[in-house]
């Protein structure tokens, strides 16, 4: 691919030449090339290597030593450009972007009929831009010998030439790559890319046509031949992949069209049904995330940057901020959360210790369920301080209880300030006393809000809530989004040391006659883990049930083995 950039101003217009071409970098790799005309210096023109060091680092200095009204700009993966020609046509340079497929065969053609002779590169192919002036050079004029190479080539061929008095732009016959006009009120531009000159402070006059040629001064872009809106064939990997995001081709937003394409793929997945399994859909490379994002929102699979993931040892452990402790059977349908004990205590007891033989000095938190007895399995088993073992808790119930809250109220959820307290599991408490919306108490906001029936209602909520897992195993075998996100959560408060309220599994010490046991109460959650508890009104009712599913958590780790 490449990218040319172009201007003619009633001042000096190196500068602007200069950066126009300069955010075209994203197109080309391998060469870059600036060339000017005044009346005083007559052409400069200036060309570099951009494998090793950027266009910018490169061109600095001849920024410096050039100067002119006109001037044209190039970055290229081919060829060294502009070229600077002399012929009987007078003295011009020339860049372009595209492929001509048959350049051997037009080098031969015209070394027979006349005594032409081309610009070899390393590579043994010949300079497309010296190949493009031979062909143009055949005809009586520029304008009739850019056609005559349009008709010629076949391609692509989107071209700049600068001469002594304008730029003569002309966009290849089949409309593949763009041609944008640009202008401010001291000139005129054009550009591969439109977000390059509206850095510039030009705004976009008009998109040039297949085949069209014009030629831009300070004073006006004329017309020199008419082209045809029928055959728009825009390259679509432009708007795929090579395009900036902030550009448009044919008046479409190329990120725009990434996002639609995403969506576009799910939707055509949906319809297959071939829609996949997956955990979440990320963009490789930059270009790929809009791409994602569409998709995402159209197939309900969450969307996630990328990230490099490998299997390390435990010895990874010793200098990580968090371990998350996610191993463990998973819950069947009909099995309870504390079903898992035994079996998950096992594995466990070959996890912990030996994390613990590598000083570990993190946060250690547990996922896996039952995620309150584990938790306190971890801190026995790890010896590490108990702020710094803290489990997944009813961070997801708390989460779900707010949404269907205010789903019932018809209010936004972050606007919902409730808890499950407790067990994660069957004997969770909703403390429905402390429940309020941005300080109203959840009460008289349901008055608010037309519902007086509090008793069925908030006990057909706190049954939806405690059966969400259930269903979800039921009709997908397994919960994986949910949980994934709360974690990430409590990952991102731990690690920003955000000191968030969080209902965190974790040991608590004299909390309504609640000692030695490990469940859920909203507690203060910063970098070295939980820093204190925060007190949390419960009614008589609400307090007695939290003590009754303490104790049945307490019975069941007094019968287990450590």
């Amino acid at each position: 691919m490449g990218g040319f950039f172009g201007a003619a101003a009633e001042h000096n217009c190196i500068s602007d030449v200069f950066f126009g071409t300069d955010y075209h970098s994203h197109l080309g790799t391998r060469r870059g090339g600036m060339t000017a005309y005044s009346p005083e210096k007559g052409f400069q023109r200036s060309i570099h290597s951009i494998e090793n060091s950027p266009f910018r680092t490169k061109f600095e200095s001849d920024v410096d030593a050039m100067e002119g009204n006109l001037c044209i700009g190039s970055i290229s993966d081919t060829d060294p450009q502009p070229i600077l020609l002399k012929s009987r046509l007078g003295t011009y340079a020339v860049c372009n972007i595209g492929i001509i497929n048959n350049a051997e065969e037009l080098c031969n053609e015209l070394l027979s009929n006349s005594s032409a002779s081309f610009e070899a590169m390393s590579s043994g192919k010949v300079n497309s831009s010296t190949l493009i002036g031979g062909l143009i050079a055949q005809r009586d004029n520029i304008v009739d010998g850019i056609k005559y190479a349009q008709e010629k080539i076949k391609g692509t061929m989107s071209l700049l030439i600068l001469t002594e008095d304008g730029i003569i732009a002309a966009r290849d016959k089949n409309g593949r790559l763009p041609i944008i006009i640009g202008r401010r009120d001291d000139g005129y531009c054009v550009s591969f890319e439109s977000f390059a000159f509206q850095k510039l402070g030009y705004a976009i006059y008009r998109e040039m046509l297949p085949g069209e040629i014009v030629k831009i001064t300070s004073k006006r872009a004329e017309v020199l031949s008419e082209g045809h809106i029928n055959d728009l064939k825009i390259c679509t990997f432009l708007w795929t992949y090579y395009g900036y995001p902030t550009s448009s081709y044919e008046g479409v937003n190329v990120e725009t069209m990434r996002y639609k394409n995403g969506e576009t793929m799910a939707e055509n997945d949906k319809k297959n049904g071939t829609l996949p399994e997956l955990d979440y859909v990320g963009g490789v490379p930059d270009s790929g995330t809009p791409h994602a994002i569409g998709y995402a929102n159209k197939s309900g699979i969450p969307f996630a940057r990328p990230m490099k993931i490998y299997a390390g040892d435990y010895d990874d452990v010793a200098d990580a901020a968090i371990v998350i402790l996610s191993a463990g059977a998973g819950q069947k349908p009909g099995e309870t959360r504390l079903d898992l004990v035994n079996k998950n205590v096992a594995i466990f007891k070959s996890i912990i210790p030996e994390i613990a033989k590598r000083n570990f000095a993190g946060i250690m938190l547990v996922v896996a369920n039952p995620v309150d007895i584990l938790t306190q399995v971890a801190i026995k088993l790890s010896g590490l301080p108990e702020n710094r073992v803290i489990g997944s808790g009813t961070v997801l119930d708390s989460a779900r209880l707010r949404y269907k809250l205010g789903e019932h109220l018809s209010v936004d959820s972050r606007s919902v300030h409730a808890f499950i307290v407790g067990e994660h599991g069957d004997s969770e408490v909703v403390a429905w006393s402390s429940a309020n919306v941005s300080g109203v108490p959840l009460s008289e906001m349901c008055e608010m809000r037309g519902h007086y029936r509090h008793k069925e209602n908030t006990a057909e909520i706190a049954a939806a809530v405690r059966n969400s897992a259930y269903e979800i195993i039921n009709r997908k075998h397994a919960t994986y989004y949910g949980i994934a996100m709360s974690v990430k959560r409590i990952c991102e408060v731990i690690m920003r040391d955000e000191k968030s309220i969080l209902p965190i599994s974790h040991m608590i010490h004299g909390i309504y006659d609640i000692d030695g046991v490990s469940l859920s109460m909203p507690a203060i959650v910063g970098a070295n883990g939980v820093e204190s508890d925060v007190p949390i009104n419960l009614n008589g009712e609400e307090a007695l049930k939290l003590k009754e599913s303490a104790d049945a958590l307490k019975k069941i780790i007094e019968k287990i083995e450590l």
